[in-house]
């Protein structure tokens, strides 16, 4: 193993001594011409040396804990359940600035040229996901501004005046300008301010190194990448220098032992880690230990609590006997299939954005996916009062969101429970800031709570009987 990467290792580990053991697990591998350093999703660690010579240990050090962090906090899963394929980039950019702003919080130098959240103009502090939410929407806005301005409305003489004033700008413009996320303005391929503006020189072929064991797979020279490249740890999509699953020839670490890994990490962040810039960490060892519970879980078990108190789930009834009866002289039952009688609500006042009625929605997706029979199923949107009854019977994109106004959840309640037949259960999504109903309905009502209901203030808490489901913005 290359000496500057083992002083750089050892610098990591002074840096963050609670994840020694994570840094040591990473499996050295040679990459001559990589030009950086870089770690895919099996935890190798994927070095070259003249990258190396050109970097301070310090910086090297931050280098690998940035790599790292994209292991610990599981990047390449938790964007596979977030981000399509043409949304990859804006995920990597979200990840290196929840990433690099950590470090340069802790003091802990990087070299030049990385993504931070001033760079994308976005404050600190925010988690990947919320980056990569304000990245995309960023990039919608882009590309609406941009088909408005490419639509046929120049006079017709005006069209040859503009396009030679635009060939002499396009040379003007394309470089030394910091660009807005999703624009398209070519930079190497790239739409995001980040890695292309970097400076540093990369390994061309006249830096490439020999393996001193002689050259196969793993020290084979390869194409020089970006100061700040991640490999497949930031979305677990295989790059072309990488050496793929491990194997006896190319070790690395399978689910089994990532996993133990990260955990034997949590722990010594709890036990071991102090201080103001050790608080998130903290937060993220809670959350790998105690595993908060998935919010679409927690309300698909209550939702079905209550429908089978009143229906029931796998019973047999002698309202339809079977028609698969082999004696006429025995009446047998039939299997009967729940029909749920839910009314949601949705809140659609001022104080809800966009986010907020995207998380409605798919909470509603969740509830009409999880029976075969929907016909039972009713939606309200509103505010003050319920502006519109639907019976949604499959696709929730048909639901029309109106209102717009303030909010009175206690006041569409009182509606729904004058509807008959009554719903078996209500369940409301909202932002919280709404009164709630004072009394026990008898009916069991389920809130649906889109910020955390510990920010609300105490004229807007729900009360005690009322069962509360929070719709995560974000980890």
């Amino acid at each position: 193993m290359s000496t500057l990467l083992a002083q750089a290792r050892l610098q990591a580990c002074r840096y963050w001594p609670f994840a020694s053991h994570a840094i040591l697990s990473m499996v050295p591998t040679p990459r001559p011409g990589l030009g950086t350093l870089a770690v895919d999703q099996h935890w190798r660690l994927y070095y070259d040396e003249a990258a190396l010579q050109r970097m301070s240990v310090e910086q090297a050090a931050g280098v690998i804990l940035h790599e790292l962090d994209h292991l610990l906090k599981r990047h390449h899963k938790r964007g596979k359940a977030l981000v399509n394929e043409s949304q990859w980039e804006a995920w990597n950019y979200a990840t290196d600035a929840a990433i690099n702003g950590d470090l340069k919080a802790q003091g802990i130098p990087l070299p030049d040229g990385l993504i931070y959240p001033e760079r994308l103009n976005l404050p600190d502090g925010l988690s990947a996901e919320e980056y990569f939410r304000k990245l995309t929407e960023r990039s919608e806005v882009q590309e609406a501004e941009d088909a408005a301005q490419d639509s046929p409305c120049e006079q017709p003489g005006d069209s040859d005046d503009n396009n030679e004033a635009d060939s002499q700008n396009d040379g003007q413009n394309t470089q030394g300008e910091d660009r807005e996320p999703g624009s398209d303005a070519g930079d190497q391929g790239s739409s995001y301010p980040g890695h292309e503006g970097t400076t540093e020189p990369t390994a061309g072929s006249a830096d490439r190194l020999e393996h001193p064991g002689g050259e196969n797979e793993a020290s084979r020279p390869v194409e020089p990448q970006p100061i700040g490249s991640s490999g497949s740890c930031s979305d677990g999509r295989q790059r072309p220098w990488e050496l793929g699953p491990p194997n006896e020839d190319n070790p690395g670490l399978d689910e089994a032992d990532q996993e133990q890994v990260i955990h034997v990490t949590a722990k010594n962040v709890l036990e071991r880690a102090h201080g103001q810039q050790s608080a998130r960490h903290r937060r993220w060892a809670g959350d790998i230990l105690n595993p908060p519970i998935d919010p679409a879980a927690k309300l698909l078990s209550l939702v079905r609590r209550y429908c089978d108190l009143t229906i029931g789930i796998g019973e047999r009834s002698y309202r339809r006997p079977s028609r698969r009866n082999g004696n006429p002289h025995m009446v047998l039952p039939s299997n009967v299939a729940p029909l749920p009688r839910i009314t949601v609500i949705v809140d659609t006042s001022g104080s809800m954005d966009a986010q907020d009625l995207g998380l409605s929605l798919g909470l509603i997706r969740k509830v009409l996916n999880s029976f075969r029979i929907r016909d039972g199923i009713k939606v309200i949107t509103g505010d003050t009062q319920g502006q519109m009854k639907q019976l949604c019977l499959s696709d929730p994109k048909r639901i029309e969101l109106t209102g717009g106004g303030g909010t009175n959840m206690a006041r569409i309640v009182a509606e729904v429970l004058q509807t008959r037949p009554q719903p078996q259960m209500i369940l409301i999504c909202t932002d919280g800031q709404t009164p709630w109903p004072e009394q026990d309905p008898g009916l069991p009502i389920v809130a649906c709570l889109t910020n955390p209901r510990a920010t609300l203030p105490e004229c807007y808490q729900p009360p005690s009987w009322i069962p509360i489901v929070e719709l995560c913005k974000g980890h």
